[in-house]
């Protein structure tokens, strides 16, 4: 009688199922400990408590907060009378919503193997990725809406390309735009798709009751948000106040220079914890991260004719978009919970930088992937030993 071989295939499908676990564990762990309100939570929760539904799309004092997602929280949360549980309610639904996503993008994308195992653990040592699951914040929200937005534009590849796989209803067109009512990070990603249709226009293939039916959603859904959410945001001069070191300074070249890749650094960061000893680290893992978004998103870019259909190419655009919109003093260009959305996007890049070294210098390739195992496994420690701290006061 022949002994069942494991092999290593299998043994890294339980490790990833047990780090899937684990993220899950911290999540709910988080969530579970019901820790009181902070001072940005006590702010949304006044006017929650408040306002009305209809007055809530107005001004929200100090506070930026997508008002249909708003909504629904105040509906849902009222119902047991704002407690801490059904406040956070929506943004641990969303975040682990996001998970199963963002790892269904991966594995679309790069198949099961040592990267999905390390994207997976990414999550585990961000902690960003589990506090935000229990925050009354839209940050999860807006990591769930990135990949939304990033599922489709791939799915766009399929069938806009060589596939013969069959397009989408011209009504799904119609309806993603909307995104931009429950996150303003939507806006980063709403023309890529448009952009997509017309540079894959052909005699075969004119795509224009799709460019039509996209149009007509991103008509009527920015000048929703605009009326009743966005324009009030602008106005809102104690959060621009917050945020003014974290935009693309232009008062001198120094400024310019230091700003931009201060900015960028952080993207790239401090996604995992909020200590500058963390983000000297994970700055060494930025420039291969930086090749894979410019070299493989440029080169995507040509290979699809212009178009964005790769997750290197997509981030190649959106920090762009985002360089901009730091410069326009339109939206912070740094990391951390403002720009949470673009960290699926980071894991991914760094994980395939990594991955360059693994064919002609495999020597170089262990050391950086032993190094960024130690270093998720120690970060995810310490955030199970602080969520678990909450439960010790």
């Amino acid at each position: 009688m022949s002994k069942k071989i494991i092999s290593k295939e299998d043994v890294l499908q339980y490790l990833i199922i047990l780090v899937s676990g684990f993220y899950f564990f911290l999540c709910f762990l988080h969530y579970a400990s019901g820790r009181p309100l902070w001072l940005d939570e006590n702010f949304i929760y006044t006017s929650l408590k408040t306002l009305s539904p209809l007055q809530l799309f107005g001004p929200l004092g100090s506070q930026a907060f997508p008002r249909v997602y708003l909504i629904a929280v105040k509906l849902v949360s009222q119902v047991s009378n704002y407690d801490v549980f059904s406040l956070r309610f929506f943004s641990l639904i969303a975040m682990i919503g996001a998970f199963f996503l963002w790892t269904y993008i991966y594995r679309k994308e790069e198949n099961k193997g040592m990267g999905y195992f390390l994207f997976v653990l990414t999550w585990c040592g961000s902690k960003f990725m589990s506090y935000y699951a229990a925050e009354l914040k839209q940050y999860s929200g807006e990591v769930l809406v990135a990949g939304v937005f990033a599922l489709f534009i791939l799915r766009q590849r399929d069938y806009l390309g060589d596939s013969k796989r069959p397009a989408p209803g011209a009504w799904l067109y119609f309806l993603m735009p909307f995104l931009v009512l429950l996150s303003y990070t939507a806006y980063f990603f709403l023309l890529i798709p448009l952009y997509n249709l017309f540079v894959q226009r052909t005699k075969e293939k004119n795509n224009l009751p799709y460019i039509t039916a996209y149009s007509a959603g991103m008509a009527i859904a920015v000048s929703l948000s605009y009326l009743l959410d966005a324009r009030f945001v602008q106005t809102t001069s104690g959060m621009w106040g917050y945020w003014h070191d974290y935009f693309v300074l232009t008062n001198s070249a120094g400024d310019f220079f230091s700003s931009s890749y201060e900015g960028l650094r952080n993207i790239f960061s401090r996604w995992i914890l909020e200590t500058k000893l963390l983000r000297h680290i994970m700055t060494c893992f930025m420039p291969f991260a930086l090749y894979v978004v410019l070299v493989d998103g440029i080169k995507g870019m040509r290979k699809n004719k212009g178009a964005f259909f790769s997750l290197s190419s997509i981030t190649f655009i959106i920090l762009c978009e985002m360089y901009v919109a730091g410069i326009l003093k339109l939206y912070p260009f740094t990391g951390a919970r403002i720009t949470l959305f673009v960290a699926p996007f980071i894991f991914y890049c760094i994980i395939k930088g990594i991955e360059l070294f693994k064919t002609r210098f495999q020597y170089v390739y262990l050391a950086l992937l032993a190094s960024y195992i130690v270093i998720l496994l120690s970060t995810s420690v310490y955030i199970l030993r602080e969520y678990y701290m909450l439960y010790k006061v």
